[in-house]
């Protein structure tokens, strides 16, 4: 369970990218 809590603390880091991306193409 300890990695999938470290992975998704990645993903939290990557989704905002991809918002910040999604934001800009709008």
């Amino acid at each position: 369970m300890a990695q999938i809590k470290k992975q998704q603390r990645r993903w939290s880091k990557g989704k905002a990218r991809v918002r910040s991306e999604e934001r800009k193409k709008k």
